[in-house]
């Protein structure tokens, strides 16, 4: 059987609370696990009990299990996405910024890489070192230790600092009436994104506040039309990604030779990174901050929502089987070190 793509799916909840069952992100699980792809949520420790990199020490270690599991269930190691909303937006672009240099690669699974494929960042912080409501001093002492923007902790925990010409290709979705994260936000990541050269599609949804919240009117793309667009921008490069690409470090380590893939799974959780389960058009309002400086490529053509690129539009998509289910594995998910134990302290369930 053919390995199948995975996708890594990372919860928001300002670094302190959420779950792997809960988030913008769930949304889009049905129609992606109809398209074909395993799907894997992760929980990661929260502040205050830990405060960051342990959140994206977490997430990269998933990554790594994931591709040290290959064979296991049937994953193409070369072809693995990663999509999140709002503090899970934030880490998703780490995830497709930061490489080894930032340090965050620790505990298990240290032979194979964290890097990913695509990324599909909704309404996350990416430039810690603004002031904003969703980066307010307080929630920053609580989550990264300091609220001096510019110290080198807030630095480099913001997206924008890891930004180089070898990042996967993303797609940044975000609320125009945001009052949390501000537009900006997406913005600012992706002029400098196409400053290097990173494919980047940008899309800002019309009447959208925080977590595409409908405000003023109903938003625009509609919320199974944002869901539809994330499904065609994974199959665009994770179905049709050439085996030998390694562009994005992604083979490093990894196994090539994988088998039987079931479409959704659960990992018992363990050591802090939690379970791991399962498994358009546009148009924009004028951005206020003025940072899209070069004519961006308009994708919309109905003009009901803004969306801005710098990726050439005609790849097909890829259909897909309609199965699922469920597989356990015997002993948990062993990633992080001793002393990041499944704690559920400072956690919210849903």
């Amino acid at each position: 059987m053919t390995p199948t793509p995975a996708l890594l799916y990372v919860h928001g909840g300002g670094w302190t609370g959420g779950d792997k069952r809960s988030g913008a992100g769930t949304l889009d699980f049905a129609e992606l696990l109809a398209r074909g792809y395993l799907i894997a949520a992760v929980n990661y420790r929260l502040a205050p009990r830990y405060k960051f990199p342990a959140m994206i020490e977490d997430v990269k270690c998933a990554v790594r299990f994931l591709r040290a599991n290959a064979e296991r269930y049937n994953i193409n190691p070369d072809k693995i996405g990663a999509w999140g909303g709002s503090a899970g937006g934030h880490l998703v672009a780490l995830l497709g910024t930061a490489d080894e240099t930032a340090g965050w690669e620790v505990g298990q699974y240290l032979d194979y890489s964290s890097r990913v494929q695509a990324i599909v960042d909704m309404f996350g912080p990416t430039d810690l070192t603004v002031l904003f409501e969703g980066a307010n001093p307080r929630l920053m002492e609580q989550v990264f230790g300091t609220s001096d923007r510019n110290s080198e902790t807030l630095k480099r925990a913001s997206p924008v600092h890891w930004v180089s010409s070898d990042d996967a290709p993303f797609l940044l979705l975000h609320g125009e009436r945001d009052p949390l994260v501000p537009v900006s936000q997406s913005q600012i990541f992706y002029e400098k994104l196409q400053a290097a050269n990173v494919p980047v599609t940008l899309v800002i949804v019309k009447n959208a506040g925080h977590g595409f919240a409908p405000m003023g009117g109903p938003i625009s793309p509609t919320r199974d039309e944002l869901t539809k667009m994330i499904a065609d921008f994974f199959d665009r490069y994770l179905k049709k990604m050439p085996a030998s690409n390694d562009r994005y470090g992604a083979s490093q380590g990894a196994h090539r030779d994988s088998l039987l893939m079931p479409r959704s799974f659960e990992l018992a959780a363990q050591a802090g990174i939690g379970s791991v389960r399962f498994g358009i058009r546009y148009s924009m309002v004028n951005p206020k901050c003025g940072v899209l400086k070069s004519p961006p490529v308009p994708l919309n053509p109905t003009n009901k929502y803004e969306c801005f690129s710098n990726v050439p539009q005609g790849a097909s998509t890829h259909e897909a089987e309609n199965q699922s289910r469920e597989l356990r594995s015997p002993s948990g998910y062993p990633c992080a070190q001793r002393e990041h134990g499944d704690d559920r302290e400072g956690r919210s369930r849903s």
